[in-house]
């Protein structure tokens, strides 16, 4: 129902953050969910290869992260690499992991991952520029953007460290300067570059439900840590939201398209539909949330069939 999802994901913050009405905590929640020793292992096994694969400045890069190969005496080289232009988001994606187990960089334990925390912390800090961006604006950069600026409202919610609320602020400025009149986001700030409305990946298009699901973590993790937030971010966002939305049973029970209503990644309506089924929960709406989870039970993931969309 609406509200155990609700609490799974934990809207006092993000997937991590600590002061949601998360069932009494984490051990409750790892219990009623069915996990047990081996899923908080397997998810410790997990924060340690990131801890590995760290740079030494604090960032995750995606094409240079197999040069931290061989050490602690493990032995082989890891593939899959991605772009350079993302670094940024890699970074947040990875601290996110740590704060969604429950870690803050001011808090020592045994593994060692406040220090992980420490340095990633100081990367996003020093890309952050006087404007709020985190780095350079290249590539499909409001990816980079929202989820750096959800990583450390996250680490916020977790440390209460006031002296993150600066960047995180100014993180929030940027993402609802981006967003485009009425609506939601794209890959650019469009006001800012107006020229970039022309881009071959554009098309034309100014809003996908994806990059928007990201804004709209972001902010509310934001406002889960007391920061302001105007209300327009939401009401774009809803608005988008209701455009993309098909619930007619049109070949799916309901789904939300990606630039457009029945308009798909790669013809699969699984991911985005998951996309904006989370944005509505996230601001507190039902539209398409029980039709849209009817949709991904119909094609559930499933490794051997390749069929292992974990976007959704």
């Amino acid at each position: 129902d609406n509200t155990s999802s609700l609490d799974t994901i934990g809207l006092g913050g993000g997937g991590g953050g600590r002061h949601g009405n998360r069932r009494g905590g984490r051990e409750n929640l790892v219990k009623g969910g069915g996990g047990g020793k081996r899923t908080e292992s397997a998810v410790d096994e997990a924060l340690r290869w990131l801890k590995r694969h760290q740079e030494s400045n604090g960032s995750w890069s995606l094409t240079a992260y197999n040069k931290q190969c061989g050490t602690e005496g493990k032995k082989g080289k890891c593939d899959g690499f991605g772009e350079e232009n993302y670094d940024v988001g890699a970074t947040g994606l990875a601290m996110l992991a740590y704060t969604g187990r429950g870690c803050d960089h001011k808090t020592p334990d045994k593994n060692g991952f406040h220090k992980v925390l420490e340095k990633s912390l100081k990367f996003l800090r020093g890309v952050q520029k006087s404007d709020g961006a985190f780095g350079d604006e290249q590539g499909n950069f409001l990816y980079n953007q929202t989820i750096a600026t959800f990583a450390l409202g996250d680490l916020l919610t977790m440390s209460d460290d006031d002296s993150i609320r600066p960047a995180v602020e100014s993180g929030v400025k940027y993402i609802l300067e981006a967003q485009n009149p009425g609506m939601a986001w794209r890959y650019h700030n469009y006001k800012s570059h107006p020229e970039r409305k022309q881009d071959p990946e554009v098309n034309g298009e100014l809003n996908d439900t994806s990059v928007t699901t990201w804004a709209v973590m972001a902010l509310k993790t934001a406002k889960g840590c007391g920061i302001n937030i105007d209300p327009k971010g939401y009401e774009g966002a809803s608005a988008w939201l209701d455009s993309v939305f098909d619930g007619s049973g049109y070949n799916q029970p309901g789904t939300f398209g990606y630039t457009k209503k029945r308009g798909f990644v790669h013809g699969r309506p699984y991911a985005t539909t998951a996309c904006g089924m989370l944005s509505r929960q996230f601001m507190h709406q039902d539209r398409g949330v029980t039709a849209g989870a009817e949709t991904l039970m119909l094609s559930l993931p499933n490794w051997d069939s390749g069929t292992r969309d974990m976007y959704y």
